[in-house]
This record gives structure tokens, C-alpha cells and sequence, in this order.
């Protein structure tokens, strides 16, 4: 509980603010307002929604570490809210370890594309994207191949590869049946512009722009568009939403969160000091 954790901690430690994230370093540092308590704040809130189980702690740790260095994404909600960079900024990241293309390519001397074996990369039968300092000796080996042991305890997957082939087999994997960009197609930072959004429909894929500017916040009229667009997504059990912007840090975590707080009437500076964690 709170109290518990303030009385641990002393109300000096529970009081540290954080710096933003993404500000910029050319410009003045804005007011920090995000403190260590929001994030205690923000465990708490997580482990009522049934976002975080505290028996899949170790699970939870290494499928978040593997979305955040081979995807640059991390949910928000479990299987209802993804957030993510622009596919094309992780595509030409340098890093080996991320996917490098955003749509699959066809497979020589045949009409099959690779999105129908991305999947069954994805989920094959031994995990090799721990890394080598990690100790999985805890964790035990059926929770990072195929998912939490307990029915109730859920953690994102470790797939058995660490480079997705490509853009789509994420959202694949992750049932995610709806995107959001709220970056624009051309944008300071960008190698190259970003994806031509029709091709998702191959996919079975929906797609929205609510374009937001660089640093901005969305504007009532932005989530009233989000929320007319997006609602039934995220409210179905058959797939998931992925809202991205160029880095995956600001307007997309941004949006998510004013879903989230219209959804669920949940404290915003709770749900702030998760996201804080989990991205």
C-alpha cells in the first residue's frame, strides 16, 4: 500500500520528481511534476486493474524489456493498448536487434508472404532473446516460451527469436486489429517517410491518423476523434490498438492515457507513474 511504501521510504524519497523524458536539451528544462510516488501510485493501480500480477513479476520484466529493445513498444493495458515509436524509426534503427522492415516481403519463387511464418518464428519452442547477464534461472522456462503457468497471470511473450522480421508480425502476434499514428508522415528525425497506411488493410489491419504536433498535447477535439474512432477496439476482446508517434515517449503515451482515464476513470497521475515504468 501507499502508506506502507511512504513509511519504507520516507516521504523525502516519495517526493522526487522526475525529469520529462523527451524534452529537449536546447531548450530550457520544463517543470517536473511526475514523482516517485505517482509510480507507487501507478504499481498499485496496475495490480487492481489486473494489469500487473505480483507472481508474473520476473515473466512481466523480460517480455516488457523484449518489446521495448526489439520493437521499441510496451503495452499500456495488456492486450488492449500498445504504444510504440513510428515502425519506420525502429526499422532503421542500427540496432541489430529490432525488426528491419515494416511490411514482410514476398518469399522468392512463391506467392506466400513472410507475415504467415513470422508468427510461427514468433512462437517457437526455445527463447534466445534473454540476454546473456540475465538470470531466467527463476523464471520458470514454460512461462517465457508459452505464457504464464497460472490462467490469471498474464505477461507479455518472449518470442524465441530476438529480431522480428518485420513490422507486421508484431502487430500479428499481438492481435492488434487497429493503428494509430499521431506523428506526420515527414518529421525532423525521420531517415525516410513514414508508411503508406493502406497497405495494413492486407493484413486485416485498421488505420487512423489523429496527427498531433512534435511535443504538443492532443486537444479535445484529438481525443474526441480517438475516442469516435477507437472506442469499439478498445473496448472488444477480439484484438488490440496501437497508438505510435515518432519515438513512442509523448503524443502516443499522451493519447493512450486520456483513452485510458475516459475508459476507466482511473487517476491520471497514477496511470502516468505506470506508463513511467512500463515505457
Amino acid at each position: 500500500s501507499l502508506p506502507q511504501l511512504n513509511s519504507t521510504f520516507g516521504s523525502a524519497e516519495a517526493g522526487r520528481k522526475f525529469v520529462c523524458s523527451f524534452a529537449s536539451l536546447s531548450k530550457p528544462e520544463p517543470a517536473r511534476t511526475l514523482k516517485v510516488s505517482d509510480c507507487w501510485h501507478g504499481l498499485i493501480l496496475a495490480r487492481d486493474q489486473g494489469w500487473l500480477d505480483a507472481n508474473c513479476i520476473s515473466q512481466a520484466r523480460e517480455g516488457y524489456r523484449f518489446l521495448a529493445d526489439c520493437c521499441d513498444a510496451a503495452w499500456i493495458i495488456p492486450g488492449r493498448i500498445l504504444v510504440s515509436a513510428d515502425p519506420i524509426t525502429t526499422a532503421n534503427d542500427p540496432n541489430p536487434q529490432t525488426f528491419s522492415s515494416v511490411f514482410p516481403k514476398k518469399l522468392k519463387n512463391s506467392d506466400a508472404s513472410l507475415s504467415s511464418i513470422s508468427t510461427q518464428v514468433w512462437s517457437s519452442a526455445a527463447s534466445s532473446s534473454i540476454d546473456a547477464d540475465s538470470d531466467v534461472s527463476e523464471i520458470p522456462q514454460a512461462d517465457l516460451i508459452n505464457g504464464p503457468l497460472q490462467q490469471d497471470c498474464w505477461a507479455p511473450r518472449v518470442p524465441t527469436t530476438a529480431t522480428p522480421s518485420d513490422w507486421v508480425a508484431l502487430l500479428q502476434e499481438n492481435k492488434i486489429s487497429m493503428v494509430m499514428r499521431t506523428n506526420s508522415m515527414e518529421e525532423p528525425g525521420m531517415v525516410t517517410r513514414s508508411y503508406d497506411p493502406d497497405l495494413l488493410m492486407d493484413w486485416d489491419i485498421q488505420h487512423t491518423d489523429i496527427t498531433l504536433v512534435d511535443g504538443g498535447c492532443p486537444s479535445p477535439d484529438n481525443v474526441r476523434q480517438a475516442l469516435s474512432r477507437c472506442s469499439d477496439v478498445v473496448d472488444s476482446e477480439g484484438g488490440g490498438l496501437l497508438i505510435h508517434c515518432k519515438g513512442g515517449f509523448g503524443r502516443s503515451v499522451i493519447m493512450g492515457c486520456c483513452l485510458i482515464i475516459h475508459k476507466l476513470d482511473v487517476p491520471g497521475s497514477a496511470l502516468l507513474g505506470w506508463v513511467r515504468i512500463v515505457r
